[in-house]
């Protein structure tokens, strides 16, 4: 029988962060990924288990992660591969308050590898913003 382990928030951080970069993300999406794992915990999610598995896929898949190909409202990636919900996350947060972004009519993005980790990065952005958000997926 395993015995649960607790870890602070800051040891979820630094655990994520460690594991994305050990996935191969550079410095600044491991960041990413630790805050949105972070996050994800702090709600009362499994931010961990979100992650680990979305790393694990990546690893057995032997690929890189994929950023969105971004056209109007609508970001795909570039072949049929599942786009990256850190990157895509991260370019939410960017793009989100622009004249051509998502917070001007919605935004059509997809398909995302784990989704649950774009929650985060759409929390923040609306936040900021001082507007709702909706996030949806099958």
């Amino acid at each position: 029988m395993l015995d649960e382990v607790v870890l602070s928030l800051s040891e979820v951080e630094a655990l994520a962060l460690r594991a994305a970069r050990g996935a191969g993300y550079s410095w600044g999406l491991a960041e990413e990924a630790a805050f949105a794992t972070r996050w994800l915990c702090e709600q009362g999610l499994d931010g961990l288990r979100v992650l680990a598995d979305h790393l694990d896929g990546l690893m057995k898949a032997g690929q890189a992660p994929l950023p969105p190909q971004m056209h109007a409202l609508q970001w795909r990636a570039a072949d049929t591969t599942p786009l990256c919900p850190i990157m895509t996350g991260a370019a939410i947060n960017d793009h989100f308050g622009l004249p051509e972004g998502p917070r001007q009519g919605g935004l059509t993005i997809g398909p995302v590898a784990f989704p649950a980790l774009l929650l985060p990065f759409v929390a923040i952005a609306a936040a900021r913003e001082k507007v709702a958000a909706v996030l949806g997926w099958a």
